[in-house]
């Protein structure tokens, strides 16, 4: 939770505006924290503002954390932008939403747009599990964008973008009920979050009162990052040592 305070007042300090997201945000509605199987924290931001952040984070960041970002970053990765602490391995995920016009399923049948974001989704994600993301890959997203997009004004949803090109996203979340932004109580701390989080949360996850089969296992599993798994080699060596050292005194 000391990462996200972290992210939180660089984010609110530099005038970016972020929320919670996906499990955090469950978290926040259905636990007011985290879900006790969950293992890091989620946000949201503008895509505009995504490289804002992550130069901000660059320069702000204490010393004990580490940004985790595809520009920083020579190991093969999505092109999310992530904040860790090494020795814990607790970290925050950073993800963006560009805003679109016609993307807002209204009728239950899969909009044009979303046939369109579909097919450059499914060309660009089998290029990313390949050789990670990347500049071309981040030009190639760029003017996609930059060609099926609306400004704030003109537009009815939120996309997820594709800088999460290893994950399928879901689609649009409806401009009403992400702004204007609120908050709730995560951890003890005030937190933003959409305007309706509950509607969010029922297209995404269905019933939020219904607990999963797979309910109790960690939702990331053992996948970490490079510097998290070097942290926890080092911890397995330090108990191996003590553990012999140990032995021999007996």
């Amino acid at each position: 939770m000391q990462i996200f305070r972290i992210v939180n007042a660089i984010a609110t300090n530099n005038g970016i505006p972020h929320w919670l997201m996906y499990g955090s945000l469950l978290g926040a509605v259905r636990h007011s924290g985290f879900i006790p199987w969950d293992d890091d924290l989620d946000i949201g931001v503008i895509h505009d503002d995504y490289e804002k952040i992550a130069n901000c984070l660059s320069r702000e960041l204490p010393s004990n954390l580490k940004l985790w970002y595809w520009k920083n970053c020579n190991e093969k990765m999505d092109g999310n932008i992530h904040v860790l602490e090494p020795l814990s391995g607790t970290y925050v995920d950073i993800f963006s939403f560009v805003p679109v016009k016609g993307g807002v399923n209204k009728n239950g049948k899969t909009t044009e747009w979303k046939k369109r974001f579909d097919s450059e989704f499914l060309c660009l994600s089998s290029k990313v599990s390949q050789d990670g993301y990347n500049s071309k890959i981040d030009k190639a997203v760029k003017t996609w964008w930059n060609e099926n997009r609306e400004g704030e004004g003109d537009s009815d949803g939120l996309s997820e973008s594709m800088t999460c090109l290893m994950v399928r996203p879901h689609g649009c979340i409806p401009m009403e009920d992400v702004f204007p932004l609120t908050t709730l109580v995560f951890e003890g701390c005030e937190c933003p979050v959409l305007a309706n989080p509950e509607n969010f949360l029922r297209l995404r996850y269905g019933d939020i009162n219904r607990f999963p089969n797979d309910a109790g296992k960690p939702f990331h599993g053992l996948a970490f990052h490079p510097s998290q798994a070097k942290a926890l080699r080092s911890i397995i060596d330090a108990l191996t040592i003590a553990a012999t050292e140990m032995q021999r005194s007996c």
